[in-house]
């Protein structure tokens, strides 16, 4: 399976990770996108926050650092 997605043991389909999760390829199961990544949509991999931003408690957006 493509990276973002995951296939059951078993099973030939491949299926989008869901929200705030990710699938490098070739495992059987999502993990939970790490500190400081956020991801766009499902089925699709945890991508850095820039510098001088952070991520929303929903992981779906980094948002400007206020002084």
């Amino acid at each position: 399976c493509p990276a973002g997605t995951y296939s059951s043991v078993g099973q030939t389909a491949c299926i989008n990770c869901p929200h705030g999760k990710y699938n490098e390829g070739g495992s059987g199961s999502c993990l939970p996108c790490g500190g400081g990544t956020y991801i766009v949509s499902p089925g699709s991999v945890c991508l850095e926050c820039a510098a001088g931003t952070y991520l929303n408690e929903l992981g779906s957006a980094c948002f400007t650092c206020r002084l």
